[in-house]
């Protein structure tokens, strides 16, 4: 007998004192028989009689995660377990019977669902880029800082900036169209230029309603606008309105006399940076609360000022001003009250200032205005050396004059929360007005050092 019969035998025997059948002495059986299959063959801590539906394969086992491969990595009996067809297995889709619901999906505002699985559903989603705005606040690429509902177009850079389903597109004014219940602040924003209301946090006329208004023209003048689409000067397409804010009746029939000229406001805060104590009366403004957008280095616009001042109370303390003020705005003086609008010699935009035109030789034609009516005695005109001051000589007999069309540019911080102050006021009495036309205010992508005000 051989030796192998005589183990057998034994261990028959052991069986059988134990009182027990004889072990199959294929414990692994290879797959013919799954329900005895103990041995984890492949290592991977799963035998076949634990679920293993692949044990020659390390990576497939019921602790596997399931990928998408072709194969039931996990042996739940699903391929790649992506019941709905998107491409995301079951164990990363939040929802595998909807097709439209995975990881990359992106995120449909106001359904009530996680479409992209990451915990956050709707308004609630996360602003990705840090711009202020996510998905479901209209930003069309929330990986891109530089591209938001609030961010202004650039026209040169192929880029749909602004969200707004169009490229590079030329800029139109927004005031040709009426705004049903629209205010006045509304109106008075749209008729300068401010088409975003990304941009606007708040805006305010404040003064005698009689002292401001939104209007299509003023005698000869229209709103600016450009002459072709390559024009360079940075003038709408189409512009309908401009603003126009008066230290009196807003286009007085009789600037120089009656009771329009008094609006009735006495003894206002000086609103200059530094206020030297003048009697400042009459006050008409326009405040902005204005979100800097995140691809703008500035802004500009453009304005007009009047004054039947001019010529005979120029070097006098009868000095009606405007100022357009800037406050809050970290890259511009620390944020502190900053006047941006005077001439090269630093003069604030008075009839003073170095642009004022010598009537009747105007750069535009203001008939209409009553700002351009000859006089019928011949006005006194005054030097005043101790300030600088020059008047006009020889004296032109006109009640007014105006500055032409200036355009005033100044710096702004990106994504910064500003205050823009438009501001006309009386100096030294309430008679005598003076009137200024604000137009084409523009966000500039390129950078801007200082303020400054050109012809």
């Amino acid at each position: 007998m051989s030796n192998s019969l005589v183990i057998w035998f034994a261990v028959v025997a052991i069986a059988l004192a134990m009182g027990g059948c004889p072990v199959e002495p294929n414990l692994n059986n290879n797959g013919t028989d799954g329900a005895l299959d103990r041995v984890d063959d492949d290592g991977d801590g799963f035998s076949e009689a634990q679920g293993d539906c692949d044990d020659e394969a390390f990576a497939v086992n019921p602790d596997a995660k399931e990928v998408i491969d072709g194969i039931d990595n996990n042996c739940d009996g699903l391929v790649d377990d992506d019941l709905d067809g998107d491409g995301f297995p079951k164990a990363e889709d939040c929802d595998d019977d909807d097709p439209n619901t995975h990881p990359m999906a992106r995120e449909i505002c106001d359904d009530a669902k996680d479409n992209n699985c990451n915990g956050f559903i709707d308004h609630d989603e996360p602003d990705k880029d840090g711009d202020g705005y996510g998905p479901c606040d209209g930003d069309c690429a929330d990986n891109n800082i530089w591209i938001s509902p609030g961010n202004v177009e650039d026209p040169t850079d192929h880029v749909d900036n602004n969200c707004d389903g169009v490229i590079d597109e030329v800029p139109q004014g927004c005031d040709c169209t009426a705004e049903p219940g629209a205010s006045i602040e509304e109106q008075a924003a749209r008729a300068i230029g401010l088409c975003n209301e990304h941009q606007i946090l708040t805006a305010d006329l404040i003064g005698n309603p009689m002292g401001y208004g939104v209007f299509e023209d003023w005698g000869a003048i229209l709103p600016r606008v450009s002459v072709d689409a390559s024009s360079t000067d940075g003038l709408p397409q189409q512009n309908c309105k401009f603003l126009i804010l008066s230290s009196g009746q807003v286009k007085n029939p009789d600037p120089q006399g009656g009771e329009l000229m008094d609006l009735g406001i006495s003894g206002a805060t000086d609103p200059a940076p530094n206020p030297d104590g003048a009697m400042v009366n009459d006050l008409t403004q326009l405040e902005l609360h204005l979100r800097v957008p995140g691809n703008a280095k500035g802004f500009s616009f453009d304005f007009i000022f009047f004054s039947v001042e001019y010529p005979e109370f120029v070097c006098s303390m009868f000095n009606d001003t405007f100022y357009a003020l800037v406050i809050d705005d970290p890259g511009l003086n620390g944020g502190e009250r900053t006047n941006i609008s005077f001439d090269s010699e630093d003069n604030e935009i008075t009839v003073n200032a170095g642009f004022f035109e010598y009537p009747p030789y105007w750069s535009l034609d203001i008939t209409g205005t009553q700002y351009e009516l000859p006089e019928v005695w011949q006005p006194g005109c005054t030097d005043d050396p101790s300030i600088g001051c020059t008047a006009p000589n020889p004296c032109p007999a006109y009640k007014g004059s105006t500055t032409g069309w200036l355009r005033t540019t100044s710096p702004a911080t990106p994504g910064a929360d500003i205050t823009l102050i438009f501001s006309i006021h009386d100096e030294g009495d309430s008679i005598l007005d003076s009137a200024v036309i604000i137009d084409n205010f523009r966000w500039q992508t390129v950078p801007i050092e200082d303020p400054g005000t050109v012809k």
